[in-house]
């Protein structure tokens, strides 16, 4: 009777298939744990990074539908959450202020200028506010 619980060749490939995709999250994880909680300027080169590993496996012809749909909902909730880092200034003020960062890596990700330039702004005016 327990024969039935064992995955069949194609699931076996499409577990394969996933493993990849799997050990993004789990490097991730493990680099989010180590500090306890994550640092606000790695939370959007995070998301930005899973979202290019998932979209290279979503383009990938080769890879089983079902990974390829499994993939495209997982680029479906980091977008939700990629989202929410605008209700909060935050997070672009710790990417621009950040030394290894600053407002070139929106640049280099072909962010829009206006979302830019906008960022940078805010981060001025929080340091003009709150530092100087």
């Amino acid at each position: 009777r327990l024969r039935v619980l064992i995955p069949s060749d194609v699931e076996w490939t499409i577990l394969e298939e996933l493993e990849p995709v799997l050990e993004v999250f789990l490097n991730r994880t493990k680099q989010f744990s180590q500090s306890g909680v994550p640092l606000l300027h790695e939370v959007i080169p995070a998301i930005d990074k899973l979202t290019e590993v998932l979209g290279k496996v979503r383009d990938n012809d080769e890879l089983n539908s079902a990974v390829r749909f499994a993939v495209t909902k997982g680029i479906t909730m980091l977008n939700k959450y990629y989202g929410k880092t605008d209700y909060s200034d935050v997070y672009r003020v710790a990417m621009v202020m950040h030394p290894r960062f600053k407002a070139e890596y929106f640049r280099r990700q072909d962010w829009q200028p206006d979302w830019v330039e906008n960022a940078i702004k805010i981060a001025r005016q929080i340091w003009q506010k709150d530092y100087r």
